[in-house]
């Protein structure tokens, strides 16, 4: 469903604001963007997300045992990683701020502890897990360094810390920039992090982003694979809202919505699988 107006209609005069009230507002708006949006984002963009898992739990694997390990899923979504790391043996713990997400995530994995939290502000004592993980969390971060910096604090010394970032120039992004092209949907005022606070998305830029939290031993590796959903899953999620298609229909007239999901139609039927590219980056704490 799209919703009739952007429920932060009044922007902060960043120029004017402090660091700490721009991250502040930008995290606080991001942790309530995802709640209701668990229904939407599982039936096809959880499919096309959980490519990475694999990857990053062999990559920690690489680090710690799993068996055994003590791991903290940061921004746990419908569960998927949790499920895995379940699976192989860890002590699993999954973090998430919407409700519904949590719920999924139980679902998927009873044995897992689920909790409300998010990053930066998660509820955790220092050093409490061995492993963490999380993935494309810093794509969504209202402050990226504040959010990682958080989560290599709850690892302990000697632990291993693994965060995901979509690959610039994605089959996906294609997608969804030719429908917005193509929708003529009127540009609308979204809220981007200021120059200082962002990060190049980058393996180069997220690298940097482990260096500048203290982590050592850093790897940075390219992570594809060919996903499988359904054209009306795929686009569940921007018709929820979700993402930045979705953020832009969410103030457009409905016959501009109908021309997006005509264009969609048009570009993505389904034969062809999605070629997905992630940046993976791991590096030790010590």
């Amino acid at each position: 469903m799209i919703a009739d107006h952007d429920p932060d209609e009044h922007p902060l005069d960043e120029a004017h604001a402090s660091d700490e009230e721009v991250s502040d507002r930008s995290t606080s708006r991001r942790a309530t963007e995802w709640t209701g949006m668990a229904s939407a984002y599982a039936r096809g963009l959880a499919d096309v997300y959980a490519g990475v898992v694999g990857p990053v739990l062999d990559t920690v694997a690489t680090i710690l045992p799993l068996t055994g390990s003590r791991l903290l899923d940061v921004g746990c979504g419908t569960g998927r990683l949790v499920s895995e790391a379940v699976a192989r043996g860890a002590q699993v713990t999954g973090v998430d701020p919407a409700p519904d997400m949590r719920e999924l995530t139980r679902a998927a994995a009873p044995a897992a502890r689920v909790v409300d939290g998010m990053a930066p502000g998660l509820p955790f004592d220092d050093d409490s897990f061995d492993l963490v993980t999380a993935d494309f969390v810093l794509d969504h971060a209202g402050d990226p360094r504040a959010a990682l910096t958080d989560i290599v604090r709850v690892a302990r010394p000697g632990g291993a810390v693994a965060t995901t970032i979509w690959a610039p120039d994605t089959m996906l992004s294609r997608i969804w920039a030719r429908v917005a092209a193509e929708s003529r949907a009127r540009p609308v005022h979204r809220h981007r992090l200021p120059e200082h606070l962002d990060f190049a998305r980058t393996g180069t830029g997220l690298a940097g982003m482990l260096d500048m939290a203290g982590l050592r031993d850093i790897e940075v590796h390219t992570v594809a694979w060919l996903a499988d959903t359904e054209p009306e899953g795929l686009w569940a999620a921007p018709a929820a809202g979700i993402g930045e298609l979705g953020h832009l229909l969410r103030d457009q007239e409905p016959e501009t919505v109908q021309r997006a999901k005509a264009a969609f139609d048009g570009c993505y039927d389904g034969s062809e699988r999605l070629i997905c590219e992630a940046i993976l980056a791991v590096g030790v704490k010590p």
